[in-house]
């Protein structure tokens, strides 16, 4: 089950919606086709390495506007998403840099789940 798709005139028009009115309903079997493919193009989408990327994007940001403590945040959060991802030696290694200088700080509450993380990396 495939459906043909059309060039959009403009971001979030559905594309078995070109041509149509605002308030012309598509046909029914059209409709159920464009979901299932939107959906299946969904399920094999790798979202983490997305997110990996815009979060290293702000990594640099942060390094250029010399903002170490959101550079601390953002390595816990690409941490999580690595560990999401499966990629323990990468989280760890993320995670650690990050533990250490949340340690010295003494910042107990954040320190307590980047540790357990850790532990299941």
């Amino acid at each position: 089950m495939e459906i043909e798709v059309k060039k959009t005139e403009y971001y979030g028009v559905r594309p078995w919606r070109v041509g149509l009115r605002e308030n012309e309903p598509a046909s029914e079997e059209e409709q159920s086709e464009g979901f299932f493919m939107l959906q299946a193009k969904e399920l094999t989408t790798d979202y983490c390495t997305l997110r990996v990327g815009l979060l290293g994007d702000a990594i640099e940001r942060s390094r250029k506007y010399r903002s170490p403590r959101m550079r601390q945040w953002l390595f816990v959060q690409m941490g999580n998403e690595y560990y999401t991802a499966k990629d323990y030696s990468k989280a760890l290694n993320l995670l650690q840099k990050v533990a250490g200088e949340y340690r010295q700080e003494r910042w107990w509450q954040f320190l307590t789940p980047i540790l357990l993380t850790s532990l299941k990396c």
